[in-house]
Formats: C-alpha cells, sequence, structure tokens
C-alpha cells in the first residue's frame, strides 16, 4: 500500500510539472521555411515560388528570430501554452502577424506553425540544425 501511495505521488507531481520544458527543447535551434499554405484563395507558397527564403531560431528559454532573405526581419520572446490538447505560441511582439499560433511537430525534424484565424496561413519548417 505505501508503494501504491507513492507511486501516485510521483504521478501527481510528473503531471503538475511544466509542459513547455520538453517543447523548447524541441524547438531550440534553426528551421528553414519549406511552405505555407492557406488564406482566402487556399494558395501554396514555397521558396521556389516566391524567391523568398525564411527561417527561425529558437534561443532557450523563450526567444526567436525571424529572418527572410538571410537577414533579421524579427525578434521577441514568446510563450508556449497547452489549451484542449494543442499547443499555442504566443509571442510579445508579432511575428507573422499575429500574435499567437498553433504548433505541432510532425516528427522531430518538422515545425508546422498555423495562424489562428480562418484566412491565415499554415508554415511548414524544417529543422537545419
Amino acid at each position: 500500500m505505501k508503494r501504491l501511495a507513492g507511486l501516485v505521488t510521483i504521478a501527481g507531481i510528473a503531471a503538475c510539472s511544466n509542459p513547455t520544458v520538453p517543447i523548447a527543447d524541441r524547438l531550440s535551434g534553426s528551421w528553414l521555411w519549406v511552405e505555407s499554405w492557406g488564406g482566402i484563395t487556399g494558395q501554396v507558397r514555397t521558396p521556389s515560388s516566391t524567391g523568398e527564403t525564411m527561417s527561425l531560431r529558437f534561443f532557450e528559454p523563450d526567444r526567436i528570430e525571424l529572418s527572410r532573405n538571410g537577414s533579421l526581419a524579427g525578434k521577441t520572446t514568446y510563450l508556449i501554452d497547452h489549451f484542449t490538447g494543442s499547443m499555442v505560441i504566443s509571442y510579445d511582439e508579432p511575428i507573422f502577424g499575429f500574435s499567437s499560433q498553433s504548433i505541432r511537430f510532425d516528427g522531430e525534424e518538422t515545425l508546422i506553425l498555423t495562424d489562428p484565424c480562418c484566412d491565415g496561413f499554415t508554415y511548414r519548417f524544417r529543422r537545419s540544425s
């Protein structure tokens, strides 16, 4: 019985731990833009179709930089929140025109950010380091 009580206590402590720590570790580093899709017309944009490159760099514990065509286009701090099974990244200063986006991973090497609006875009990035 004491062993069961100990396991329940450990499980309770683990459940109350900060869920953003593993996410910050997964975000840390550089990400290259692969494609975006969305908008009213459902357009698809890629570096080839736009002639533009874009990259994100996440620095622990809470900083992000956006570069376009190799030049710094924005930097701010961020916070990760969890809402009904999804994650949201909130920026102190908007990076993509919005103060927040949903965030998810497709494996270890792909980051997907989605604008909060119905006519917004979804951005797919590939880890570069």
